[in-house]
């Protein structure tokens, strides 16, 4: 006979263990391959752009598969387009303040620049 499931506590029961506790958000710093914390600077930006406005994050200390992701995450976050560029990430438009509280959350120190 198959069992019914009737909340969502019944349907945790076929989780493994492990997954179970995964509830509790714990931020961890991220360390920089100093050992130090990592601090982020997010600046506006629009010299040769043709005046276009560009939020750009910088001072990462990480491998380009992890920068990749967080800017495909930051995109998402702000709905617009971006790239990741010399260890530089650039979102399209003005979204500093977004992106600091998703820094901040995700770990990071962060500093605003101008």
């Amino acid at each position: 006979m198959s069992k019914t499931f009737s909340s969502l506590q019944d349907l945790a029961t076929l989780l493994p263990d492990d997954a179970r506790n995964k509830d509790e958000h714990i931020i961890e710093k991220k360390k920089g391959y100093d050992g130090s914390q990592q601090r982020i600077d997010l600046r506006l930006d629009k010299k040769g752009r043709g005046g276009k406005m560009v939020t750009v994050l910088s001072g990462f200390q990480s491998n380009p598969k992890e920068l990749d992701l967080l800017c495909q995450t930051f995109k998402k976050l702000c709905g617009t387009g971006g790239t990741v560029r010399d260890n530089l990430i650039e979102i399209q438009g003005d979204h500093r303040k977004k992106l600091e509280q998703s820094l901040i959350e995700r770990g990071y120190k962060t500093r605003m620049i101008g």
